[in-house]
């Protein structure tokens, strides 16, 4: 750690939460490869060990950074460990900023302090999973505390600029964090024309950090010649993704209508018009706490999917304001509240779920006083997870690290244990149908002729996989609903035939 970071932690309370964290987040060490997104995010990372160009050669849908991480930990237990170290930082930049925000109310500072620190370290929303979102928010946190510097300079502007870019370069909606705080320097400068071309001038020197390192990333795919696949998959397919899913429907009496984006959009866009009527009944504090709660709120739930690490995102913004209403000036303390039952509203009416924290301590603490197995204690994640291993232990004693395996299911935490790569550029079935890659997955699979070919039980067919398979490859055995095909030699093949 840095002096300055030092510093900071010598604070007793600040020392105890970030300590606090790491002893929470010492199981996340010892999970096995089980959740599928981290199996992709590791995949990819080791595509970029072997040389590969992310989205032309391999492809997801996510921005860079996380891949980079990935690749840099090279496994479940380093990725995780990275995190820990990732997370303590971004709970001393959270605490510095609800300091400069609270100010002398350090009642305010270690209740929202605290708040933040447990949601984020513990598995109800996945906190423990290195997923985009847990590492967006640390970049985040930082760009508003260069933007509520005392004295605000157009470096400082700049280089908030480009956090917010960071984090946009794990997860795309990580910008909306930024127009935010766009908004609340509009609302405060409304309607002095002086302020307002301030708001311009800092807005166009925050727009042009934001956009350098997007750049950079365009010019480095260009060079690559992988441009086109990257602004498909990163910015453009996220437009799709967003309106893949089921979209809810609200029924008043005899009237119905989607609660699609529009419909998230315009509750976004009433919020900031309440707060500009009322801007004169708020504080600073609270307005900024509500507006970035709004822009967190409205980014968590863009998709309409119910996945717990979407709300992430709005984690330190509702922190700031559950310590603005407990311990808030008396004057401005309540205001935000109408904004904490949108947050249950939208819970309740997009179907979010969460995941059991007391079981999963308990299983941990169970297996390490050798009161389960280590299979038992892998059980608890995922039936399928002693497959995972199985499989990947056949694919790491049969293959050399070169050679390329083929499975169709969604089973990418094989890939990422067995440190193979796919033929083609999907890791799963699901990216194959969602993206049209059928027909160009099954050439590549007959191209380049993968020694071994996974197919997992109960899984929707590729069309033209079994016919290739019977007529080029032999049945081994089946591990658990998963067969395991070797290719025969074209000798063989001949003769068969």
């Amino acid at each position: 750690m840095s002096p300055m970071l030092i510093k900071r932690v010598a604070s007793f309370p600040l020392l105890l939460l970030v300590v606090g964290a790491m002893i929470l987040r010492i199981p996340s060490l010892f999970e096995p490869y089980w959740y599928g997104d981290e199996g992709i995010y590791l995949t990819l990372g080791e595509a970029l060990r072997h040389g590969l160009t992310w989205y032309k050669d391999i492809h997801d849908n996510k921005p860079p950074l996380l891949y980079l991480l990935a690749g840099i930990s090279g496994s479940v237990f380093w990725f995780r460990l990275i995190l820990l170290f990732w997370h303590a930082t971004t709970i001393v930049l959270f605490w510095d900023l609800a300091k400069k925000l609270f100010e002398r109310r350090k009642e305010a500072v270690i209740l929202s302090s605290s708040i933040f620190t447990l949601l984020t370290a513990i598995p109800l929303l996945e906190g423990n999973i290195a997923n985009a979102e847990i590492f967006m928010i640390g970049p985040i946190i930082g760009s508003f505390l260069l933007l509520f510097a005392k004295k605000l300079t157009a470096r400082k502007v700049f280089l908030a600029g480009l956090l917010f870019s960071g984090a946009t370069l794990f997860k795309v909606p990580a910008a909306f964090d930024m127009l935010a705080v766009v908004s609340f320097w509009a609302i405060l400068s409304f309607p002095q024309w002086r302020k307002i071309l301030t708001v311009v001038k800092n807005s166009l020197v925050l727009t042009l950090g934001f956009i350098a390192p997007i750049f950079v990333t365009f010019a480095y795919f260009w060079a690559k010649g992988a441009l086109n696949f990257y602004v498909n998959a990163v910015w453009l397919q996220n437009l799709n993704y967003v309106g893949r899913w089921s979209i809810p429907v609200i029924t008043i009496g005899n009237l119905s209508f989607e609660a699609g984006l529009a419909f998230r959009g315009s509750i976004l866009l009433l919020v900031f018009l309440l707060l500009v009527a009322f801007r004169r009944r708020f504080n600073k504090v609270s307005l900024f706490a509500s507006l970035w709660f709004a822009f967190a709120l409205f980014a968590a739930t863009l998709s309409s999917r119910p996945y717990p690490h979407y709300l992430l995102e709005v984690v330190p913004p509702l922190a700031l304001l559950l310590g603005l209403v407990s311990f808030g000036q008396e004057r401005f303390r309540y205001l935000p509240l109408p904004l904490l039952f949108l947050l249950l509203s939208g819970l309740v009416f997009y179907k979010f779920y969460y995941y059991p924290t007391f079981s999963y301590y308990g299983n941990f603490l169970a297996y390490a006083a050798q009161q389960k197995t280590q299979e038992e204690y892998f059980l608890y994640f995922d039936s399928r997870v002693p497959r995972t291993y199985q499989l990947a232990e056949k694919i790491s004693s049969k293959t050399a690290p070169t050679d390329r395996v083929f499975i169709w299911g969604t089973e990418p935490e094989v890939y990422a244990l067995a440190h193979r790569l796919p033929p083609g550029r999907y890791t799963t079935a699901y990216h194959i149908r969602d993206f049209g890659g059928e027909e160009e997955t099954l050439a590549v699979v007959k191209k380049t002729r993968p020694r071994y070919i996974i197919v997992v039980e109960g899984e929707e067919s590729l069309p033209g996989l079994q016919s290739f398979l019977e007529e080029n490859y032999i049945h081994l055995e089946t591990i658990m609903g998963a067969q395991i095909w070797r290719a025969l030699g074209p000798n063989i093949v001949k003769v068969l035939l």
